[in-house]
């Protein structure tokens, strides 16, 4: 997260959660019976990133639950417990403290554990510090290395209570579509350093990659995985809580991975008498989150939020890449490209114009939000078109790609009711009603339409060019003269829908304007593909312009890639597929 929407997360009494972390963790598993249902960490390096969820879960055990779910006996009706009569935790000693940091510290090896890698360049730089990418010396392996500042907190050494948070977590949970961290090792001068599994790029940097393109099969592929890893997430009681697209890594196999989990918490639990259970002492729904990707709930200050959220982060992932690939860079809820939104009030209008106003109907305590009343006078929060019944938000997202500024992304994909009824579900304003990872998952957009979820990896292979990451990205972004065709699309798009609402002489020049600007791109298309096949002409020699060309090969045939523009040829013994003519 950046650092002007992302503060540092840290618990308020540090001391007093370290000193009875252990304590409560015990309290807790004995009165269970078992491991708590917040999945309290076993590892000593996870004890501080859990420790008030693990005094929560104690509090509620010692409180008369039997850890069946059901009332215990002897007392006629079990009270839902609430994360507010957690008791604060006991005040310990900073020695006890600054012992439980130095136990987490020692897991971190010696100084010569560092030497093992020889550092290449650096790809990321994060709050907490940098990222490098650098090779094990030993195996010639290329890793991932977090730097961080032994700066944040003193009482712990120095040693980041993100970090922790962080270590804790990737420690738990295992899965395919989530960095899984290798060791943890400290430089000379005692700067902690994890050590993750490298990835090639970020979605952010793919997606900002003027010569990568995604079809639609890989977009429901990525997307698939996201919500994979967050369902995931999920069944282990652990909220990410900044799930963005500079947080999604991603390799050219079409393999996704979750990152960042500085600022994640294990934060709630299943009961099964009362279902969701927050933990107690979550931070301020606003100080978490990036703006783009916060969900509607936190950014109206719900103090109670849950799982919801990251599905809401994912929904806006899946409409970012969707727009960026039909040439607008720039988050779902970012605004105009000229003027984009920054603050909280410009996100809450925005999601309001395009997914229209809930409210006490649609919305059960909508009116009670803590920070409605901040926004509900904006003029853009008023004019918002209201909900007459739950489920409107498919509605309102059909009209804004079908007629909005979301129209070239249905132009390139052909979205379907499929598609914006899963986008509905997923942006559903309501927390409670919002779908979650599983149902998403189950959901005909993913299961039975088609095109299925799928990545062309052959196609990837063939590729070569470098998706730029970190500053070489921004310097593109910066040098980009604005020529691009999609840029132009768009600029005529919105001026046709405002000559729609003026008067017709005005709505005539636009449509002429288009059918001129029509004409000239036919000619260009029909010139650069005669120049096309010219050249294929040239390279294939004449009698290779058949399907199984002449002079191809045996078992070697011809086709054309639509994303390049050009022909390759396909072994069709081998699968193995070339762009220059094969030789015999």
């Amino acid at each position: 997260m950046d650092d002007e929407d992302s503060p540092l997360l840290t618990p308020e009494e540090p001391v007093e959660v370290v000193a009875s972390a252990r304590a409560a963790v015990a309290v807790a598993s004995e009165s269970r019976g078992g491991d708590s249902p917040l999945l309290t960490p076993e590892e000593p390096v996870e004890v501080v990133a859990s420790a008030r969820v693990a005094v929560a879960v104690a509090s509620e055990s010692c409180g008369g639950s039997n850890g069946s779910g059901h009332a215990p006996s002897g007392c006629c009706k079990r009270e839902r417990p609430s994360p507010e009569d957690a008791p604060a935790p006991t005040t310990g000693s900073q020695a006890a403290a600054a012992a439980a940091a130095a136990s987490v510290v020692s897991v971190c090896g010696t100084d010569s554990a560092a030497d093992k890698y020889r550092r290449i360049e650096k790809v990321g730089v994060g709050a907490y510090g940098n990222v490098y990418r650098a090779e094990r010396l030993e195996t010639k392996e290329t890793v991932a290395i977090k730097v961080a500042s032994r700066k944040e907190d003193p009482v712990l050494g120095g040693f980041p209570l993100s970090l922790l948070r962080e270590i804790a977590i990737l420690r738990r949970v295992r899965h395919e579509n989530i960095v899984q961290i290798h060791e943890v090792v400290q430089t000379s001068s005692g700067e902690p350093l994890i050590v993750m599994e490298f990835c090639q790029a970020s979605l952010l940097e793919l997606m900002h990659s003027k010569k990568h393109e995604l079809s639609f099969s890989e977009i429901k592929y990525i997307s698939r995985q996201l919500l994979d890893a967050t369902g995931h997430l999920h069944t282990h009681g652990i909220l990410h809580r900044d799930l963005a697209t500079k947080n999604v890594l991603f390799n050219l196999s079409g393999e996704i991975k979750v990152c960042d989990f500085g600022i994640s918490r294990v934060a709630f639990g299943e009961d099964e008498e009362f279902g969701y259970l927050p933990a107690g002492d979550l931070e301020n729904p606003n100080q978490i989150v990036s703006l783009p990707y916060r969900a509607i709930e936190l950014l109206l200050g719900d103090p109670k939020y849950g799982p919801a959220l990251d599905i809401w982060s994912v929904g806006c992932i899946l409409a970012e890449v969707m727009l960026c690939q039909a040439g607008r860079r720039q988050p779902f809820f970012g605004g105009d490209l000229e003027n984009p939104n920054k603050k909280p009030q410009m996100f809450v209008e925005e999601i309001f114009q395009i997914l229209g106003r809930p409210t006490d109907e649609t919305w059960p305590g909508f009116s009670k939000l803590p920070l409605l009343r901040s926004f509900a006078n904006a003029p853009r929060v008023v004019s918002a078109m209201p909900h007459h019944e739950q489920g409107e938000e498919r509605t309102f997202l059909r009209r804004f790609f079908t007629t909005g500024e979301g129209k070239p992304a249905h132009t390139k994909y052909c979205l379907t009711e499929s598609c914006f009824d899963l986008l509905g579900r997923i942006f559903t304003l309501c927390p409670a009603h919002r779908t979650t990872a599983s149902e998403a998952l189950q959901h005909s957009f993913f299961t039975s339409e088609k095109p299925v979820p799928e990545w062309h990896a052959w196609h990837w292979a063939l590729d070569k060019s470098e998706i730029l990451r970190g500053e070489k990205m921004r310097r593109q972004d910066r040098d980009d003269d604005g020529t691009d065709t999609r840029k132009l699309l768009k600029q005529l798009s919105q001026e046709e829908m405002k000559a729609t609402e003026g008067a017709a002489t005005n709505s005539k020049e636009v449509v002429e304007r288009w059918r001129q600007e029509a004409e000239r791109r036919q000619a260009e298309e029909r010139r650069s593909s005669g120049d096309r096949r010219t050249k294929e002409k040239g390279m294939a020699a004449g009698p290779n312009e058949g399907s199984n060309g002449g002079s191809l090969p045996p078992g070697w045939t011809k086709h054309w890639s639509a994303s390049k523009q050009r022909f390759y040829y396909h072994d069709n013994k081998s699968r193995q597929n070339l762009w220059e003519l094969p030789t015999r």
